[in-house]
Protein backbone atom coordinates (compact mmCIF):
# COMPACT_ATOMS: atom_id res chain seq x y z
CA UNK A 1 0.00 0.00 0.00
CA UNK A 2 1.60 3.23 -1.27
CA UNK A 3 0.84 6.57 0.42
CA UNK A 4 -1.44 7.46 -2.05
CA UNK A 5 -3.79 5.20 -1.50
CA UNK A 6 -3.08 5.90 2.42
CA UNK A 7 -4.56 9.06 2.14
CA UNK A 8 -7.04 8.81 -0.03
CA UNK A 9 -8.41 5.82 2.36
CA UNK A 10 -8.23 8.67 4.45
CA UNK A 11 -9.86 11.56 2.59
CA UNK A 12 -12.74 8.97 1.87
CA UNK A 13 -13.31 8.29 5.46
CA UNK A 14 -13.16 12.24 5.73
CA UNK A 15 -15.58 12.88 2.92
CA UNK A 16 -18.37 10.32 4.67
CA UNK A 17 -17.94 11.94 8.41
CA UNK A 18 -17.95 15.73 6.09
CA UNK A 19 -21.18 14.59 4.08
CA UNK A 20 -23.18 13.33 7.57
CA UNK A 21 -21.72 16.57 9.27
CA UNK A 22 -22.72 19.34 6.98
CA UNK A 23 -26.39 17.11 6.08
CA UNK A 24 -27.49 15.65 9.70
CA UNK A 25 -26.52 17.81 12.34
CA UNK A 26 -26.03 21.53 10.57
CA UNK A 27 -28.92 21.16 8.01
CA UNK A 28 -31.40 18.60 9.06
CA UNK A 29 -30.99 19.12 12.88
CA UNK A 30 -30.05 22.74 12.54
CA UNK A 31 -33.30 23.57 10.79
CA UNK A 32 -35.82 22.16 12.77
CA UNK A 33 -34.06 23.64 15.82
CA UNK A 34 -34.65 26.64 14.22
CA UNK A 35 -38.14 26.11 12.87
CA UNK A 36 -38.86 25.53 16.31
CA UNK A 37 -37.02 28.77 17.38
CA UNK A 38 -38.83 30.82 14.38
CA UNK A 39 -42.31 29.20 16.21
CA UNK A 40 -41.70 29.85 19.54
CA UNK A 41 -40.76 33.38 19.09
CA UNK A 42 -43.37 36.14 20.14
CA UNK A 43 -44.22 37.66 16.89
CA UNK A 44 -43.38 34.72 13.97
CA UNK A 45 -40.30 35.74 12.22
CA UNK A 46 -41.91 34.35 8.66
CA UNK A 47 -38.17 34.43 7.25
CA UNK A 48 -36.37 32.55 10.04
CA UNK A 49 -39.24 29.93 9.28
CA UNK A 50 -38.52 29.99 5.49
CA UNK A 51 -34.74 29.47 6.36
CA UNK A 52 -34.88 26.67 8.69
CA UNK A 53 -37.82 24.78 5.94
CA UNK A 54 -35.24 25.37 2.98
CA UNK A 55 -32.46 24.30 5.20
CA UNK A 56 -34.46 20.71 6.35
CA UNK A 57 -35.56 20.46 2.85
CA UNK A 58 -32.36 20.91 0.88
CA UNK A 59 -30.58 18.41 3.91
CA UNK A 60 -29.84 15.31 1.97
CA UNK A 61 -29.10 16.95 -1.28
CA UNK A 62 -26.14 18.90 0.81
CA UNK A 63 -24.81 16.14 2.92
CA UNK A 64 -24.90 14.10 -0.78
CA UNK A 65 -22.76 16.65 -2.47
CA UNK A 66 -20.67 17.55 0.18
CA UNK A 67 -19.67 14.47 0.98
CA UNK A 68 -20.01 12.93 -3.00
CA UNK A 69 -17.50 15.21 -4.00
CA UNK A 70 -14.96 14.69 -1.62
CA UNK A 71 -15.17 10.95 -1.41
CA UNK A 72 -14.34 11.32 -5.40
CA UNK A 73 -11.11 12.73 -5.05
CA UNK A 74 -10.39 9.53 -2.31
CA UNK A 75 -11.43 7.55 -4.83
CA UNK A 76 -9.18 9.02 -7.60
CA UNK A 77 -6.41 8.39 -5.05
CA UNK A 78 -7.10 5.10 -4.75
CA UNK A 79 -7.47 3.91 -8.25
CA UNK A 80 -4.31 6.29 -9.30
Amino acid sequence: MTIKQCLGGAIVGLGILAGLFMGVWIMLVGGIVQIAEAIKSDPVSAGNLFVGVVRFAFSGIVGWSIGGSIIGYGVTLLNK
